[in-house]
């Protein structure tokens, strides 16, 4: 889509204004976060606090020079990616506390940068709604947490918006998925089912057709295995860590700990419905959040969202999950009303969403962790599926001045978020 250079201009200087805006709210939340006097002591010297986030471990990624770092096996790269980076601010910082939580905050401005491209860039929606819709997706709960808690997850939100935004702009860049999906499975290994889900409809079906490039794929994955394997290697040198490095504990924390199998209907039943109003509901707009014992360490209290009802929304979401989920089910209607399945990006986004419930469902621990593996997905799946409809065509000016207000009590729904942050593990 072309526009004209005053169009370009303006476009630009509010992408900018919103990654700034977003950078000084995220690092200033994260940064009083850390210097609250919690139960378990100040700072993030902990993990666990929030959400069950390792942001212990993220501070010792990328400050530490050649530390033990724990759980690289599910953040193949992710050291190699970023503790350069990471070091290098911690000489300025020193404190590898500090470092994190503005390398997180950096990384989630950048994925508001990312949202504005997306929308406006990718999709052409005009500038006012793309500015509502990038404003929704940083003001989100998975967003919001995750650009605020240290940890690894915000920085495969920033890959997994890329993503879309390479399949709708540059499917014929072979170099681009490449570096796409191996920078998402450097970050955290199960991004690889998102990324082959949209290399499969956006690379290797250009042309929409069910006749796959068989060539393209051998190309597709052999380089994508060799670039993979060649910098896992240089990770083991430079850092001796990688892939393999902690293979002895798999079966004792991953298969011991976190894989759920249930043993009656009711058993699933509960887990699926808990799965299910993280995915649809508490990764957009944020419920009440409570203190619940770590399961694995009684002496450990930490917030979370995982003993919340469907509807236990404080006041401050009210306004939010309303108009939420309005817009939800106007978008479900006119997904199947214009079957809008049959289009790639939905194909994508659906088969992303699905992927993350089958997965999560049986295995992981606070489902709040796992959402920025499907917040992009289901935001363009609504919003687009909105663009599309009639709603947008004849109602414009009502449907925009709804998305404000939207935008309001998100705005209102997440300052509480923070606020209940801030005060439910402070000491007494």
């Amino acid at each position: 889509m072309s526009l004209d250079p005053n169009t370009e201009r303006f476009a630009l200087i509010t992408k900018l204004i919103l990654t700034g805006f977003f950078l000084v709210l995220y690092t200033s939340v994260s940064l009083a976060l850390l210097s609250s006097p919690k139960e378990r002591g100040t700072g993030y010297h902990e993990n666990d606090l929030y959400f069950q986030a390792d942001s212990e471990y993220l501070a010792k990624r990328v400050a530490k020079n050649r530390h033990n770092y724990q759980r690289v096996r599910f953040h193949p790269l992710f050291v190699l990616f970023f503790n350069p980076i990471g070091r290098g601010m911690n000489v300025v910082t020193q404190n590898p506390e500090v470092t994190a939580c503005v390398l997180n905050a950096i990384a989630g401005s950048v994925g508001i940068f990312l949202f504005f491209v997306l929308f406006h860039d990718a999709l052409g929606i005009p500038l006012a709604r793309s500015t509502l819709y990038t404003l929704i997706g940083g003001l989100t709960a998975t967003h919001f947490v995750f650009s605020v808690v240290p940890d690894t997850f915000i920085f495969s939100s920033v890959g997994l918006i890329l993503l879309l935004i390479i399949a709708l702009r540059y499917a014929s860049s072979l170099g681009a998925w490449l570096g796409v999906s191996v920078y998402l499975t450097g970050i955290t290994i199960t991004n690889v089912a998102s990324a082959f889900i949209a290399a499969y409809y956006f690379l290797l079906q250009r042309n929409n057709s069910s006749k796959i490039n068989r060539n393209l794929i051998y190309r597709y994955l052999g380089q994508f295995v060799l670039v993979s394997a060649v910098l896992s290697v240089a990770q083991k040198i430079l850092y001796n860590v990688w892939l393999f490095t902690d293979r002895h504990i798999i079966v004792k924390e991953d298969l011991g700990w976190y894989l759920f199998l249930p043993h009656s209907f009711a058993e699933g039943w509960e887990r699926t419905n808990l799965m299910l109003k993280h995915v649809f509901l508490f990764s957009i707009v944020p419920p009440r959040l409570k203190t619940t014992i770590h399961y694995l360490n009684s002496k450990l209290t930490m917030a979370t969202f995982m003993d919340t009802a469907w509807w236990d929304f404080p006041v401050a979401s009210w306004v939010a999950i309303f108009l939420w989920i309005t817009l939800l089910g106007i978008a479900t209607f006119y997904l199947f009303r214009l079957r809008l399945y049959r289009h790639r990006l939905v194909k994508v986004s659906l088969g992303a969403i699905l992927f993350n419930l089958a997965l999560h469902t049986v295995y992981g621990d606070d489902f709040m962790l796992f959402s920025c593996g499907w917040l992009v997905f289901l935001l363009v799946l609504v919003f687009f599926s909105l663009e599309q409809s009639p709603v947008v065509r004849k109602y414009a000016r009502l449907y925009q001045l709804g998305l404000l207000i939207f935008v309001l009590s998100m705005g209102v729904a997440t300052g509480w978020l923070a606020y209940d942050m801030y005060h439910i593990l402070l000491s007494q």
